[in-house]
């Protein structure tokens, strides 16, 4: 979450959700959002009764744990597909190198059953996906110098040396 102050004292409020939730939590697909800032009133089936106590809530801390409550609520009904994405973003996360072979042989889908999944549940393929997951990784690292020697910062965030310039 980030909160703004604007200046004649409005607040907004946006809301960002981990890879594979906006379709567990907005019920449709993650690819009709994709590179869009919309209103939350304009997303889906919003509830009113939700929306008028998110707009009069007194302070930036009682929106924050109204738009918590509400995803988690959102995520208690999760498809069993929703479910799987949510597992194969999860194992993307830990394994760098993990290929979307491997990755559909261990959800029992196949590899183009799995692309239209993450298109759905996601806005993008599993190999987007894996690529943002790997630079936010190296990122990560590179702000953390002091507790990793550089050389391996590479390594740790599944970047590959691809050729003879990076020799």
């Amino acid at each position: 979450m980030r909160w703004v102050d604007l200046p004649d004292g409005r607040v907004i409020t946006g809301l960002r959700l981990r890879p594979g939730a906006l379709r567990a939590v907005f019920g449709f697909s993650a690819s009709q959002l994709l590179d869009q800032q919309v209103l939350l009133r304009d997303v889906g089936a919003t509830p009113n009764p939700f929306l008028d106590a998110l707009n009069f809530a007194d302070t930036q801390q009682r929106r924050h744990e109204l738009l918590e409550d509400w995803v988690r609520r959102a995520r208690q009904n999760l498809t069993p597909n929703d479910r799987m994405l949510l597992a194969a973003c999860r194992m993307l996360a830990v394994d760098a190198q993990l290929s979307i072979g491997a990755l559909a042989g261990r959800l029992g889908w196949n590899a183009r059953m799995i692309h239209r999944q993450f298109t759905a549940t996601c806005g993008y393929g599993p190999k987007h996906l894996q690529r943002v997951m790997r630079v936010q990784t190296a990122l990560r690292l590179a702000h953390d110098i002091s507790r990793r020697p550089r050389p391996r910062h590479r390594n740790l965030s599944g970047l590959r040396r691809s050729g003879a310039h990076d020799a």
